[in-house]
This record gives C-alpha cells, structure tokens and sequence, in this order.
C-alpha cells in the first residue's frame, strides 16, 4: 500500500517490473499479492493505472482516489507491506519511511540507482 502523492519523478515502474518477474517465476502465489495506491497522482490516476497494464498487473492493482487522514490512515494499517516509491534525492532519507514506520508492516523502500 501507498498514500500519498505520487509525483512524477516517482515512478512505480521498478516495483511493476519486479512484480511482473516475479508473476512470471510462478514462485508466487498472485492471489494473495495486491497493489493499492491511495493520493494524487502526477500526471493522472488514469496513466498509473495504464502503466499496471503495461506490465500486466491490473488484476491486482488499484487506485483509490484521496481521502481524509484518518481514512488513510486506515487504509495503511490494513496493508502488510508499506511502500516508499524512489525520489530524486540520492542522499536523502524520504520522510514516507518515517510515515511507515508508523505502522505494524513491512517496508519496501525503493530508490533510483545512480
């Protein structure tokens, strides 16, 4: 799961990859995995939602339009793993780490490779 804003240089495209290998290996059961993403989205909801496709994930993604705190809040505690999509800045802790480690989940921390 992920609330938030998700700008545009903060791309999804690595973690659909790495599920879309990972669909592939038969190592994992895809009935259990979900993607949800809840926030803004830069450019469009409509555009993260093309990019599951592309990568042959929409059977399990969603988006979920944004919502007050307390209801993100919710959505989140619901989730097993936390996501923090890669940003921009190399030598910087993003603050959606400190966000997560908030809640009772895993983390998935992505970053771009320089």
């Amino acid at each position: 799961a992920y609330a938030g804003a998700v700008y545009a240089d903060r791309s999804p495209h690595g973690l659909f990859e790495a599920l879309r290998r990972m669909r592939e290996s038969g190592r994992v059961d895809f009935a259990r995995v979900r993607v949800e993403i809840m926030g803004i989205v830069e450019p469009s909801a409509d555009a993260l939602s093309s990019i599951a496709a592309r990568y042959g994930l929409s059977d399990v993604f969603a988006y979920h339009a944004p919502q007050p705190r307390p209801v993100a809040a919710q959505f989140l505690s619901s989730a097993s793993v936390l996501l923090s999509l890669p940003q921009s800045a190399q030598l910087a802790i993003p603050s959606k780490v400190f966000e997560c480690a908030a809640y009772p989940a895993w983390m998935l921390v992505l970053s771009k490779s320089s």
